[in-house]
C-alpha cells in the first residue's frame, strides 16, 4: 500500500484514507498496512477492482430489480466515441416507480452502463439491445416507448431501429426528442448564411484565443462579468451562454483586446491575434448579429431548460414548442429591427462608421431601411 508521502495514491485509496479519519477500525487497518509493507492489506489493485466490481454489481442488481418490479419501461439509447475511438452505446431505462404503501408515483431513469458497438447500422443496434435486455432479464414485451435522437438509423420509419423494435413489440412506440429537434433547428439556422457562420466562428476564435493561454485567460476572467464559453452543436444552450457572455461584456472585451494588442510584454502572436479579433468585433455585422442572436438564443434556451425538467409531460412540451414558434413569428421583424437600432447605439459609442461599413461590403445594402430588411430576411430563414 502506498504511504502518506505518496502524492497520488489513486481515488480508491484516497477515499479509504478519508473514511479512515472518521472510522477507528479502518484507521488502524490503514496504519498497519503502511507500517508493514508486504503484509496482507486487502487493498492491492486487484482487490480494489474486485471491490468496485462488487459495488457496481450490487447497484446494477438493485436497479434491475426495481425495473422488473414495475414492469413497463422505456429505453433511451445514444452513442458516442470514447477517447480510445471506440463507439459506446449508453443504455438508460425510464420507468414509473410505484410505492403502493405511500401511494407515491415517481418517474425514474436508471443508467445501466455503456455497450461497446462495432457497427452503427440499425440491424446491429437491434441485435445489441435485444441481447442486452435478455441478459438483464427485462422482457422486451414490457417496453412501451423508445427514445432516440432523430438520426435516420435510429428513428427511420422503414428500417430504422425504432421500426425494428416495433416489429417485435408494436406497443414500443417511438417518442421524438423535442429538445433534440429544437437543437437541430438552431444548428441548421446558424448555417444558412455565410455572415452568420462567420459570426459564430468569431465567437469560437475569441474563446480559443484566450483559453490557449493561462495568462490571457486570467486577464479575461478579471475583465468580463461572465466567463466566456465555447459553443457546442450537441448542446445548443452552450451557444446561448457563449453569445450572452460576449454580449454582456462586449465593452470590456474590446478594451482588453486593445490592451493586449499594445502590450509590448506580450508575444508578437498574442498582439497580432488580439488586433485581428478586435477588428472582427468592432464590426457592424458582428454587433448586429450579437444583438440579434442574444435575443433569439435567450428565448430558445429558456424553453430548452424547461424541456429538461424531469416533471415535464408531452402536453406541456408541445405547448412550449408551439408558443416559442408563435413568439418568433410574431416578433421576427421586431427582433431584427431592435438588433439594428441597438447596434447603431453601440457603434456610435465605439466610433464605428456604420454607413461606410455597409457600403464596403457588397452583400450589405446602402440605407438603413434596406439593412433592416436584410436582417429580417435572415430571421425568416429560421
Amino acid at each position: 500500500m502506498k504511504t502518506e508521502n505518496d502524492k497520488n495514491v489513486g481515488n480508491f485509496l484516497a477515499l479509504i484514507k478519508l473514511v479512515a479519519q472518521y472510522d477507528p477500525v479502518l484507521a488502524k487497518h490503514v496504519q498497519h498496512a503502511e507500517q508493514n509493507p508486504g503484509s496482507v492489506s486487502y487493498l492491492s489493485p486487484e482487490i480494489q477492482n474486485e471491490f468496485i466490481h462488487i459495488l457496481a454489481s450490487t447497484v446494477e442488481s438493485k436497479l434491475l430489480s426495481d425495473i422488473r418490479k414495475n414492469n413497463y419501461y422505456a429505453i433511451l439509447l445514444d452513442s458516442i466515441p470514447d477517447l480510445g475511438h471506440r463507439e459506446q452505446l449508453s443504455q438508460v431505462i425510464r420507468f414509473v416507480d410505484v410505492d403502493f404503501q405511500t401511494k407515491n408515483v415517481t418517474i425514474k431513469e436508471s443508467f445501466l452502463g455503456y455497450i461497446e458497438i462495432h457497427s452503427k447500422d440499425a440491424a446491429n443496434l437491434e441485435k445489441v439491445i435485444v441481447e442486452r435486455l435478455k441478459s438483464d432479464e427485462i422482457p422486451l414485451a414490457d417496453c412501451r416507448a423508445q427514445c432516440y435522437d432523430n438520426a435516420a438509423v435510429m428513428t427511420g420509419h422503414i428500417s430504422g431501429l425504432q421500426q425494428r423494435i416495433c416489429d417485435r413489440n408494436h406497443r414500443a412506440l417511438s417518442v421524438n426528442c423535442d429538445n433534440h429537434n429544437l437543437n437541430l433547428a438552431g444548428v441548421h439556422s446558424a448555417k444558412q448564411d455565410p455572415v452568420v457562420v462567420t459570426f459564430f466562428t468569431t465567437l469560437e476564435s475569441i474563446h480559443s484565443f484566450f483559453s490557449h493561454s493561462t495568462i490571457r485567460w486570467e486577464e479575461l476572467k478579471r475583465a468580463l462579468p461572465i466567463t466566456v464559453k465555447r459553443e457546442s452543436e450537441t448542446r445548443w444552450s452552450a451557444r446561448s451562454e457563449a453569445v450572452k457572455a460576449i454580449h454582456e461584456g462586449l465593452d470590456e472585451l474590446v478594451r482588453l483586446l486593445e490592451k493586449l494588442s499594445e502590450d509590448s510584454t506580450m508575444t508578437p502572436e498574442t498582439r497580432s491575434g488580439a488586433q485581428q479579433l478586435q477588428a472582427c468585433v468592432l464590426n457592424f455585422n458582428f454587433i448586429v448579429l450579437l444583438q440579434f442572436w442574444n435575443a433569439v438564443l435567450g428565448k430558445i434556451d429558456r424553453v430548452q431548460k424547461r424541456l429538461q425538467d424531469p416533471t415535464m409531460n408531452f402536453k406541456e412540451a408541445a405547448t412550449d414548442i408551439e408558443s416559442l414558434e408563435e413568439e418568433f413569428v410574431t416578433l421576427r421583424d421586431g427582433l431584427s429591427q431592435a438588433a439594428v437600432e441597438n447596434s447603431k447605439i453601440k457603434c456610435s459609442t465605439w466610433g464605428i462608421e456604420v454607413d461606410r461599413r455597409i457600403r464596403r461590403r457588397k452583400k450589405f445594402l446602402e440605407n438603413w431601411q434596406e439593412m433592416q430588411d436584410f436582417h429580417q430576411k435572415k430571421l425568416r430563414a429560421l
